[in-house]
């Protein structure tokens, strides 16, 4: 996990030094890599199961996800209630399920026998 650096400052004037900040610390750490794809499968409870695998980390813990689904015009993507990627329970597994009825609505008006696409 990234490194940590701890620090203290203090400044001069004319009269001379000023005593030292209380102890500073900083995480140094990059954004998470990029997400490889989502494997969609179909649940026999008419769900549809959207898991996907952790992303290089890159110094510090993934904390929340966007999870997108592709619309039936196959262009826009949109998020769904039903995969919250801040929820604990969701971070922590890295899987959601989703209603088949949800992608039969608005706005993703998907039809039987249409493919599935989500990005993470």
């Amino acid at each position: 996990m990234g490194r940590r650096y701890k620090f203290k400052i203090r400044g001069q004037n004319v009269h001379g030094w000023g005593p030292y900040s209380e102890i500073g610390e900083v995480l140094v750490a990059t954004e998470a890599g990029q997400m490889s794809p989502i494997a969609v499968t179909e649940n026999s409870d008419q769900t549809v199961k959207l898991p996907w695998a952790l992303p290089i980390e890159n110094g510090a813990p993934v904390s929340s996800y966007k999870i997108k689904v592709r619309a039936k015009d196959g262009v826009n993507y949109y998020e769904t209630s039903y995969c919250n990627g801040a929820d604990a329970s969701i971070t922590a597994s890295r899987q959601c399920d989703v209603p088949m009825l949800a992608f039969r609505q608005l706005p993703f008006l998907l039809e039987q026998g249409d493919l599935i696409v989500a990005i993470g």
